[in-house]
């Protein structure tokens, strides 16, 4: 069975659909060799196997990092409860990380598919300095190579669901229309300091086709996970 419908929305949120000034708790995966002293070492076991493909302890290590940093941050200190909590949803996202990267692969969506750089310089503008940036970036524990990484994922998953899902065709219908414009004229009309019309139904028409949209990726995630072969290793 697939997460609840709330765990993979939250997932959605952190997997790139809502991309944040400063986005957090994201899944990381590098396939890594791990060489000490001149050695290889030996083999470390994944947490889990997804349609044959490792997630590894690396990755789940680094976002349990991460996000325990972040619980720091904040004063809070997880009970073991809380712990075993946060643990199981990491992998999940992990799983979930996975399971929509060969996806987007069977979509022929890579890399070379989407504009990195592009938003990359939107993201890096939105700060007030270059190094207001970097101290973000740091403060979330990422490299800009790790966020570049991320980044390419975030985009690919949102290519995959607007290609995959029609995401651009999905309207509202009559009926929640006529709602929106009964709602203007019984709460807003008679108001002085009313934005006009049109601004707030285009503003509340996104907002419920942001959700429809959400609705739909998660059935679409949730059709993915039961359609996978799903392993949990010890973690």
């Amino acid at each position: 069975m697939p997460p609840p419908a709330n765990h993979l929305k939250y997932i959605i949120s952190q997997g790139g659909l809502v991309m944040a000034k400063k986005a957090t708790s994201v899944a990381l995966i590098f396939l890594l060799g791990m060489v000490v002293a001149g050695c290889v070492a030996e083999p470390v076991e994944p947490v889990a196997v997804v349609n044959g493909t490792e997630v590894t302890r690396h990755a789940f290590e680094n976002e349990l990092e991460r996000t325990l940093k972040i619980y720091d941050l904040q004063g809070v200190e997880p009970s073991e409860a809380d712990l075993e909590m946060i643990r199981g949803f990491i992998v999940d996202r992990l799983i979930i990380d996975t399971i929509l990267l060969e996806a987007a692969e069977t979509a022929g969506i890579s890399e070379d598919s989407v504009d990195v750089d592009t938003e990359l310089m939107l993201l890096r503008n939105s700060y007030a300095s270059e190094r207001a940036f970097f101290e973000a970036l740091d403060a979330e524990g990422y490299s800009l190579a790790e966020y570049r990484d991320l980044l390419v994922r975030q985009l690919m998953f949102r290519q995959l669901f607007f290609t995959e899902l029609k995401l651009h065709s999905i309207e509202l219908a009559t009926e929640e229309i006529e709602e929106l414009n009964e709602f203007y004229e019984t709460q807003l009309a008679d108001r002085e300091d009313a934005p006009e019309r049109d601004e707030v139904i285009d503003y509340l028409t996104d907002l419920i086709r942001a959700e429809k949209s959400e609705l739909v990726i998660i059935e679409y995630m949730e059709n993915l996970w039961d359609q996978s072969d799903i392993e949990y290793l010890d973690f």
